[in-house]
């Protein structure tokens, strides 16, 4: 049906939440591409500044932040909640067929079509299996964008996420011509020195709460222009402090003209995505996020050891 779909579409839209990620940019740049393909018009919506580590992904040059269109239908990929998509959320309204792909637990998004595979590690496995069912092109480009978002969002294929089918489609990309040297460089290997002083920063300001297994730092407003930094220079903080030895969760907090967005991550032992559902956040078992309003940084941490 969905192929059908397709088949009648002229313009379609293929839109990414705000702060994009590696599932996020590499799931929409895998169909824009393979869309393309067919000869359609695709039209690649992203309303936030592309990381720079992300900048090697195919047709990454043709996305837009031009929202005020017409379509035929539109892609939502690897978004949650309508909230994630910031003001270009109104295209849901003005466009006739909606399609929602993703993995996450806490997807609430109300789509013509959902396919929403929480045990996947990624929304790229889960619109690979979909490209391949409905016979859309995959290409050594589309591939090699399927293959960063797998990546990206299992940590390099180390999350308990990561299964026996993840590791085979990884091979199929790979027989593909993916040059996984290329986006393992860019993705894990391309840190700019306001990134490694911006962690130097969250270390800094690190606090450890052994009877609860936590370590907790923070971010400020003030810290990115001091810095030189980019959203970008966030990414992996957080990561860093989960991996510290005895710790079993992380938070990263970073404030925001609104408060602090907090970004969890856990080991084996605690599921983070239940910790965001009580401040009105979501996400997975092992990373999960959420939005704290109208108070200071104590009051902020406060609240959050309330509820651990």
């Amino acid at each position: 049906m969905i192929k059908e779909l397709i088949t009648k579409a002229n313009t379609i839209g293929v839109i990414s939440h705000i702060n994009p990620d590696a599932d996020n940019l590499g799931s929409l740049t895998a169909l824009s591409t393979s869309l393309r393909l067919l000869g359609k018009d695709v039209k690649s919506i992203c309303i936030d500044t592309i990381p720079y580590n992300l900048q090697f992904l195919h047709d990454v040059g043709k996305l837009t932040s031009n929202y005020d269109m017409d379509l035929d239908m539109l892609f939502i990929l690897d978004c949650s909640s309508v909230d994630r998509l910031g003001h270009a959320s109104s295209l849901i309204e003005r466009t006739d067929i909606v399609i929602n792909i993703d993995h996450h637990i806490s997807n609430n998004i109300e789509a013509d079509y959902s396919i929403v595979e929480v045990a996947a590690s990624s929304t790229g496995e889960v619109l690979y299996k979909f490209l391949k069912e409905i016979n859309l092109p995959i290409d050594v480009n589309v591939a090699e964008s399927l293959f960063t978002a797998i990546s990206g969002d299992s940590g390099s294929f180390r999350y308990d996420t990561v299964t026996s089918e993840t590791f085979t489609i990884a091979s199929e990309l790979l027989d593909l011509g993916v040059n996984n040297k290329k986006i393992n460089n860019n993705l894990y290997a391309m840190n700019k020195i306001a990134k490694v002083q911006m962690l130097g920063l969250a270390i800094d300001r690190l606090k450890i709460i052994p009877q609860k297994k936590l370590g907790i730092t923070y971010i400020l407003i003030d810290d990115f222009e001091e810095l030189g930094a980019a959203d970008a220079d966030v990414e992996g903080i957080v990561e860093y402090i989960r991996d510290i030895d005895d710790i079993e969760i992380a938070i990263l907090l970073r404030q925001n003209s609104a408060g602090f967005k907090a970004s969890t991550r856990s080991k084996e032992n605690y599921d983070v995505s239940e910790l965001s559902l009580k401040f009105g956040g979501g996400g997975h078992i092992r990373a999960a996020g959420f939005s704290i309003k109208d108070l200071n940084l104590e009051e902020t941490i406060e609240e959050i050891l309330k509820r651990i």
